[in-house]
């Protein structure tokens, strides 16, 4: 199945009945694949603590399944657990719940010199850091 087939699905309200089974093909190859030798995609382990099978790409656009299992731990976080996407995303979950916090950057933060909170903390709706990656 192809990106736009994939969003088509999403978009028509079919990805619950057809997306789960595309995905268990994708999974069935990957580990055919493993057993034999020769994975058809390269897993990339995620810093955030899942496993991600980049199965098309296509110019600007891709598909991905994100694997999330006890066995892959989020690596000791380096910035905040925040992060936003510069790209227009679309998700769709086949097990499980996902959710989406939107956050706006509190700028006033003191950076160098004043107080420091601990670590990044969320408040309220709002991401205060130490500085960052800014999304537009």
């Amino acid at each position: 199945m192809r990106y736009a087939q994939i969003r088509e699905e999403i978009r028509a309200g079919t990805g619950a009945r057809t997306l789960p089974a595309w995905a268990g093909r994708v999974l069935d190859g990957v580990l055919e694949g493993l057993a034999a030798g020769a994975p058809p995609v390269r897993a990339v382990r995620h810093p955030l603590g899942f496993l991600c099978l980049p199965v098309e790409r296509s110019g600007d656009l891709g598909v991905c399944l994100h694997i999330w299992t006890p066995e892959v731990r989020p690596a000791p976080s380096t910035t905040s657990p925040v992060h936003c996407h510069s790209w227009d995303l679309l998700s769709f979950v086949l097990y499980g719940t996902v959710r989406n916090v939107r956050m706006d950057v509190d700028e006033a933060m003191p950076r160098v010199g004043g107080p420091q909170p601990p670590e990044d903390q969320l408040l309220g709706g709002h991401a205060h850091h130490r500085g960052g990656v800014r999304c537009p």
